[in-house]
């Protein structure tokens, strides 16, 4: 029988520990039906680190790194690896980057454990400075929100009801705050003075810090009625392959002229005199068009006069445009040609009211290194010289959150991954929007985890924001998910389909939409005050010894 106190400082244990935390981690994200191991997926990497720092050998801290480096590559290589079909250069820059962003957190927990000396104090810190980690990776130009702690229980929002008062934010401090206490427990059971009474009590807390948020889940959850009048929405999904047939210079490229005629035809199936909107997916429409003449164009008249047989009829279509700029207005974004000037380009939502007038947002949460080049003046050369999947350059973007109003109804829009980014969407309906319209074309990931992931996230966006979803996708999956984030109608994968249904405007604002992400800015404010006091602390008294 193996000696747990002698394993513990074997050679072994702390490789292995970190492979455990890389298959829990892998095994509970979606859309594997395994969603409780995330709450223990960070003890052994604490159980690794905690024998790293009692060890004693040399380079405490530069194998802490190693260890902990090599745990989040394994997981965002096993858990992401699907974005190599849309960029391999991308795909390994995300991989090398998500995964240093996402050890910093780990190795401050690792110096404030060797400073303070104290495992309470620090553990305290880690959930700190974890929360503070994923505020500043949903903001700023390097964002990568897949692996947000919080996204875990996308298979099972019935878990996570209370997201309308915390966001996502909210599931990332559950999942920490469990890890921490069951670490908590793993550590006094090794150790000597571990008594049968408290191994009890131990137990018991532990199962209700998991227990206690879904029972009150699971009561909002079937006490929730939805709120809102009904209208009725078709979506669209064309299913045409973005390799082979979408965009030209493809081996089957099919004209704009002849999708634009598809969607139309495929449109008339669902549609009604009672139908309110129409979706069609992202850059549904790639002909790079002016907007400022975006009426002359053939395709936006046959639209138009297409629309004229339904004069209550609202529609939403993916585009992408550009906009001439004076000179002096150019922004950081701009580009340049001599026939054109200085000029923006877009990936763009076209909004056509009832009353056919155009609106137009642009999608303003770029994707690294594809769509946008994060601060220019240190990446820009690598985006020359390396293909990452995308164009060169960066989109631009619109800094205010702006709604589409046909009518009585205010509608959030959302162009991709935008609806991974539940604080960014709350702004939309912090503004009056009634419902949200996902646009997107998930294609590129082709049958893998991606397009299934991308699907489920919106089920918190539904919960935390208590919206309707209507998601409309080029190819992947369409669907209807109501207030409670429930996927009530959807479009097989790789099919072309229209799909049409009732869905509710609310107009109730929840604690998470009128107050945003408060659990992210106060975590911020405290990983920097626990730091700087670390920091002070070592300058005085350095690390004591062992």
């Amino acid at each position: 029988m193996i000696n747990h106190r002698s394993f513990k400082h074997s050679i072994f244990f702390v490789p292995l520990m970190m492979i455990l935390s890389a298959v829990c981690f892998r095994l509970s994200w979606p859309v594997n039906e395994i969603t409780p191991l995330i709450f223990i997926s960070f003890v052994p990497l604490l159980a690794s680190l905690q024998v790293i720092e009692e060890s004693s050998r040399k380079w405490k801290t530069r194998r802490a790194f190693i260890t902990t480096y090599t745990l989040f590559i394994i997981w965002n290589i096993s858990t992401t690896w699907w974005v190599r079909h849309a960029t391999m250069g991308g795909a390994v820059a995300m991989v090398v980057l998500n995964s240093l962003f996402m050890a910093l957190p780990v190795m401050c927990y690792f110096f404030t454990l060797r400073v303070t000396r104290s495992l309470t104090w620090s553990l305290g810190s880690f959930v700190i400075y974890w929360l503070a980690f994923e505020k500043i990776h949903l903001t700023w130009d390097i964002s990568w929100p897949w692996l947000t702690l919080g996204n875990a229980f996308a298979m099972k929002p019935e878990w996570v009801q209370w997201y309308e008062y915390t966001g996502k934010l909210g599931g990332s401090l559950w999942v920490l705050m469990v890890n921490v206490f069951i670490f908590s427990v793993w550590n006094k059971y090794l150790s000597d003075s571990y008594k049968s009474k408290v191994r009890l009590k131990m137990i018991i807390a532990s199962l209700l810090l998991i227990l206690l948020p879904m029972i009150f889940s699971s009561y909002i959850y079937h006490h929730y009625n939805h709120k809102g009048e009904s209208v009725e929405v078709v979506v669209v999904q064309p299913n045409i392959d973005p390799y082979k047939e979408k965009f030209e210079g493809g081996k089957n490229y099919i004209p704009v002229r002849e999708q634009v005629d598809r969607f139309i035809s495929m449109s008339k199936e669902k549609l009604s005199d009672s139908t309110a909107f129409l979706l069609w997916p992202e850059t549904a429409i790639d002909i790079n068009a002016n907007e400022e003449k975006l009426t002359q164009y053939r395709f936006v008249r046959e639209i138009l006069n297409f629309k004229s047989n339904y004069p209550e009829l609202s529609l939403l279509t993916g585009l992408t445009t550009y906009k001439v700029q004076e000179e002096k207005k150019k922004t950081s974004t701009s580009r340049f040609r001599e026939n054109i000037g200085y000029y923006d380009v877009y990936n763009t939502g076209l909004f056509i009211d009832k009353k056919n007038q155009l609106h137009f947002y642009h999608k303003s949460k770029l994707v690294p290194g594809v769509e946008i080049v994060p601060y220019p003046e240190i990446f820009n050369n690598i985006s020359y010289a390396f293909d990452l999947g995308g164009t060169v350059g960066s989109l631009g973007i619109q800094d205010e959150r702006s709604n589409f109003n046909s009518g009585d109804v205010a509608v959030a829009p959302a162009i991709c991954y935008e609806s991974v980014y539940d604080d960014f969407m709350a702004e939309y309906v912090k503004k009056g929007s009634q419902i949200i319209f996902l646009i997107t074309n998930d294609g590129w990931w082709e049958n893998t985890e991606g397009h299934k992931q991308h699907l489920r996230y919106a089920s918190l966006l539904a919960v935390s924001t208590r919206r309707s979803i209507a998601r409309c996708a080029n190819t992947g999956i369409s669907a209807f998910i109501d207030q409670r984030g429930n996927i009530t109608k959807a479009t097989k994968y790789w099919e072309p389909a229209v799909i049409r249904s009732d869905v509710e405007l609310n107009e109730f604002q929840s604690v998470f939409v009128r107050y945003g992400d408060y659990i992210g800015r106060m975590s911020e404010w405290f990983a920097l005050f626990i730091l700087i006091s670390t920091i002070v602390r070592y300058k005085i008294y350095g690390i004591r010894k062992n």
